[in-house]
């Protein structure tokens, strides 16, 4: 339970109880900090809890009438979107208010400029001696990492366990990873080849609309006219 876990509980308040109780990690941490990660998972009734403590800097233990004073000071971290969940009803709003205070917002790993030197860092950790090959890094760096920094370590450890190459490339990586990685990346070329056919098949079209006027298929399509002789000359485009 989160709420004997954060706020101590009473001699026997639960099956499974130690007999002397708990006094919780509010009371632990009194006159300093706590961490409490992943805040936007809390069930409303710890929420509820939390809140109180906040407000009147007093703890209750679970199965007990007592109430202890604490003086701590609170940071809250959460993958989640709080606002959305006070929209939803999952968070309680004036807890919300009570934590908002300062909020620092930490992109995720894919959106990380410093992605690849992140996952040379990491994997360097792992295996000191061994190198990532550039087109293994590359899959990497266009993964999209949903598990953020966790993930990335874990990969890293499973490469470094499992890969006894001095440079680990695509054919030596396990399978799971594999199909994470490059699946998806062949997904994304393709639609990318897709969209460049769609493109130019609509150039070639308004090309022969306009019956081989540039002037106008630049009006038209909002592009230079150099854009235009560059990408026919590319494509072996005679004009009509």
């Amino acid at each position: 339970m989160i709420e004997s876990e954060l706020f101590g509980y009473a001699p026997g308040a639960f099956t499974g109880a130690n007999n002397k109780g708990f006094e919780g990690k509010f009371r632990q941490a009194n006159g300093g900090i706590l961490f409490l990660d992943e805040i936007g998972d809390l069930p409303l009734s710890a929420q509820s809890r939390l809140l109180h403590v906040l407000q009147d800097k007093v703890v209750s233990p679970v199965g007990s009438p007592k109430t202890y004073p604490v003086d701590v000071y609170v940071i809250a971290a959460t993958h989640a979107n709080l606002q959305q969940q006070v929209a939803s009803g999952e968070f309680r709003e004036d807890l919300w208010y009570r934590l908002e205070g300062l909020t620092i917002t930490l992109p995720p790993a894919r959106e990380r400029d410093d992605l690849e030197a992140l996952i040379c860092q990491l994997f360097y950790r792992e295996a000191p001696k061994q190198t990532l090959s550039p087109s293994l890094l590359d899959a990497m760096i266009h993964y999209q990492w949903p598990g953020n920094i966790r993930e990335i370590v874990s990969a890293c450890r499973l490469l470094a366990a499992l890969c006894d190459e001095e440079i680990i490339t695509p054919a030596s990586i396990p399978t799971s990873l594999h199909q994470k990685w490059f699946a998806l990346k062949t997904a994304g070329d393709t639609n990318k080849q897709n969209l460049r056919s769609t493109l130019d098949q609509t150039l070639i079209a308004t090309f022969n609309k306009t019956k081989g006027n540039v002037s106008q298929t630049s009006r038209l399509l909002g592009i230079s006219r150099n854009t235009i002789y560059r990408k026919l000359k590319k494509l072996g485009y005679n004009q009509p």
